[in-house]
């Protein structure tokens, strides 16, 4: 049995009389103190002297009795919170976990037959060795004899030098004509050159004559004693209507 809010008097070790306003609790045994609250406070009254004392254990000879710190009052309002406090320092990073095992491998994708955008243009290559150096002035010589001629389309495409070695009088040399020194060419591009030259070593004039498919700017004569040089393009490649031009050089 309990009686909370109870009234009695007490008498000290002075006599005097006391008013308490305690909650009192009787077990069944005056021994041992009834559980209780966290917020109230456990004690202990001599039965015979009224004298208290805080404990959770009681004598026989005393009454066990619990203050509430609750009060019987009401219940004040709560109080504003309270500011929110400073950041602690951060704390030391924890060591690394172990590398887990490798997954097994995926499954192969579909193959796709959608084209990839083309790549990035790759770095220009270093420079090749430079080549040997080709032979200079070296011609294939061509002896001519006192007569008009033909100068061939193998003969000019050659490198040639067409030695007249006597002539009494004056004579014609005709150039082959484009499609022809096209064909002796072999593998020619727009630009594509070559040369040839004619040594007069005679007493008369030798001229060289030009076609409508083998061209000529300059003079075709050769003087006596003289030695002329002849530079060819390739203008036209047009397959079986190719055309020469060429340009005469005083050596």
């Amino acid at each position: 049995m309990s009686d909370r809010g109870s009234m009695f008097s007490i008498k000290s070790s002075s006599k005097s009389v006391v008013m308490l306003s305690v909650a009192l609790v009787l077990g069944s045994t005056l021994s041992h103190a009834t559980s209780v609250s966290a917020a109230d406070i456990s004690g202990c009254a001599n039965k015979k002297t009224g004298i208290l004392r805080v404990s959770k254990v009681c004598k026989p000879s005393e009454y066990s009795i619990v203050w509430s710190q609750d009060g019987v009052g009401a219940k004040g309002a709560t109080g504003a919170i309270g500011a929110t406090g400073a950041t602690g320092a951060t704390g030391a990073t924890g060591l690394t976990g172990a590398t887990g095992a490798t997954g097994a491998t995926g499954a192969a994708g579909a193959t796709s037959t959608v084209k990839g955008d083309t790549g990035a243009t790759g770095a220009k290559g270093a420079t090749g060795d430079t080549g040997a150096t080709g032979t200079v002035g070296k011609y294939a010589i061509v002896a001519l004899t006192d007569n008009a001629a033909t100068l061939t389309a193998a003969q000019l495409v050659n490198n040639t030098l067409f030695n007249i070695i006597t002539m009494g009088s004056a004579r014609a040399l005709t150039m082959d004509t484009g499609p022809n020194i096209a064909l002796a060419y072999t593998g020619e591009v727009l630009g594509s050159s070559f040369e040839f030259a004619i040594w007069n070593r005679g007493a008369a004039i030798a001229t060289l004559t030009a076609s409508a498919t083998a061209t000529l700017t300059g003079t075709g004569d050769v003087g006596a004693g003289k030695i002329v040089k002849f530079l060819c393009m390739f203008t036209t490649i047009t397959s079986g209507a190719e055309v020469v031009a060429c340009q005469s050089f005083n050596v």
